[in-house]
């Protein structure tokens, strides 16, 4: 399920939240079994040059570690997906492992004129305890 509200306004915003989960859980087909959810708010347009982005992001032990997602698009080696399901395949300790965990994104962007733009980017991710 994925959602977008854009409001337009002085100060335009989008607020996004996409819930996600396998067929099944407890053996029912209505019931999503390892769900993921990642929800932001970007806002485009603050003080005519500046913009903002935040997302937040939460899986359980499932996601990016099955054969359907490491067989799928790569390029030169790495993982085309979410930030953090790179990170997980390069770490030693959790390689390949399936592990849940969160993860925070912010990105300030400064558009200094049409052509040229700065972005500054903040990633945090918080693996759950991997207890093998």
């Amino acid at each position: 399920m994925v959602s977008r509200f854009d409001f337009i306004g002085n100060v335009p915003f989008s607020v996004y939240m996409e819930y996600a989960g396998e067929d099944t859980s407890r053996g029912t087909n209505y019931r999503l079994g390892n769900s993921s959810l990642s929800a932001g708010i970007d806002l485009p347009v603050i003080l005519k040059k500046l913009s903002f982005n935040y997302e937040y992001s939460q899986w359980q032990n499932g996601w990016y570690v099955h054969h359907v997602y490491t067989d799928g698009i790569q390029n030169d080696g790495s993982l085309l997906g979410h930030f953090a399901a790179e990170l997980r395949k390069r770490t030693s300790n959790i390689a390949g492992h399936g592990i849940g965990a969160t993860h925070h994104n912010a990105t300030l962007g400064w558009q200094l004129n049409p052509r040229n733009r700065v972005e500054v980017n903040y990633n945090q991710t918080k693996m759950t305890a991997y207890l093998p």
